[in-house]
């Protein structure tokens, strides 16, 4: 089980931060979120390249685009970083995330 919160201020955010760069995305003290990220189709030789040496890790792939990192206090501004990047992966975290937002609806 996987899930993130993603808000239309999420992906706006992120699409905004787009506008000059090849990729977009979110880093946290746990790492890159590349499931959140924003990659231009313009990449896509470079993605491709890099599957076919077998180098399927996005930290592989960043050093070969521009790249800009949103930090997690730039998240903060677009919702609560712990929920715009939950990793659920127990029923119990699922149930922590689905209280958080019955709570904020």
């Amino acid at each position: 089980m996987l899930a993130a919160v993603m808000t239309a201020e999420l992906i706006g955010g992120l699409l905004e931060l787009a506008l000059d760069v090849d990729v977009v995305v979110p880093r946290t003290e746990s790492g890159y979120h590349p499931l959140c990220a924003v990659v231009r189709r313009t990449c896509f030789p470079i993605v491709s390249e890099q599957l076919d040496a077998d180098r399927l890790a996005m930290k592989d792939l960043l050093p070969w685009l521009r790249v800009r990192v949103v930090s997690e206090s730039e998240l903060a501004a677009l919702g609560d970083p712990r929920w715009l990047l939950a990793n659920v992966n127990t029923p119990a975290q699922h149930d922590e995330l689905e209280a958080f937002l019955i709570h904020e609806l």
